[in-house]
């Protein structure tokens, strides 16, 4: 369903969600693989970090209007 200009959305306020969690995740010393394994610990922040940040630009990019933050 297309929203219009005036209309809430809930896609945005998802997608800043999962941003500010994978930047939490990626801040906390509890990790799918710890930070002490150099390659390893480093690659699950990127993909965390990279999915998120690619899931908010297709947000978007589908809907500039969607990305403002909902009061």
């Amino acid at each position: 369903m297309n929203n219009q200009v005036g209309e809430k959305s809930t896609g945005s306020g998802w997608a800043w969600a999962w941003m500010v969690l994978a930047i939490l995740y990626s801040l906390s010393p509890i990790d799918i693989a710890p930070d002490v394994l150099p390659i390893a610990g480093w690659a699950d922040d990127i993909l965390v970090l990279g999915t998120s940040a690619l899931n908010l630009l297709q947000t978007y990019t589908q809907n500039p209007m969607r990305l403002c933050l909902p009061y």
